[in-house]
């Protein structure tokens, strides 16, 4: 059962099962491991659902599904959000700890570096990361940025770009669907 496949795929086998290595793993440490990981979900989903999506569909899919997505979150693309929101609420406490702990400014930085790169200008994090940071924002700026190129300025795709705004309003996924509209009357000549 494909529906059944995707729950199993999306809640036991995808980004939920090594968020824990990519909150810990400063970034550019897992790079191939990562993307491999990201391939072997993909070729997943198309060997149990029949599908081919292309790289634009799939980035759709690795939304979460109140963005329209289908919850396959890619471990690279939020990799670093996860060791930021990590690093930045263990700070605090490491200080607890240790008096004079001294956070490593590289491996923040390349961490900022590489989630700023894939954020909308709004969004981006400050170098210094002032405060602990929720992965859940930072994940949340991400798939804005996703969601923004998703809808190029050049109307490519009418339908899909009047169809994403519907699945963005709040409860979409949860709602069931429209009945469909009544057939025209008949034409009597």
């Amino acid at each position: 059962d494909p529906q059944v496949a995707l729950q199993l795929l999306r809640h036991c086998a995808s980004f939920g099962k090594i968020v824990y290595l990519a909150r810990v793993t400063p970034v550019g440490l897992l790079g191939d491991e990562l993307r491999r990981f990201d391939s072997g979900v993909r070729s997943c989903f198309e060997s149990i659902s029949g599908l081919r999506p292309d790289d634009s569909q799939w980035r759709q899919a690795s939304l979460a599904t109140r963005h329209g997505g289908l919850g396959l979150r890619s471990a690279q693309e939020h990799h670093a959000a996860a060791f930021i929101a990590s690093y930045s609420s263990c700070r605090p406490l490491c200080r607890d700890i240790d008096k004079q702990h001294v956070p490593d400014v590289a491996v923040l930085g390349r961490a900022v570096s590489s989630l700023n790169s894939a954020l909308l200008e709004p969004d981006r994090v400050p170098a210094s990361v002032p405060h602990p940071l929720r992965q859940q924002q930072l994940s949340l700026a991400l798939e804005r940025a996703a969601l923004a190129s998703l809808l190029p300025p050049v109307p490519q795709n009418l339908e899909f770009r009047a169809h994403l705004p519907l699945l963005l309003e709040p409860h979409a996924a949860s709602r069931p669907p429209p009945p469909p509209s009544p057939p025209p009357p008949p034409v009597v000549p």
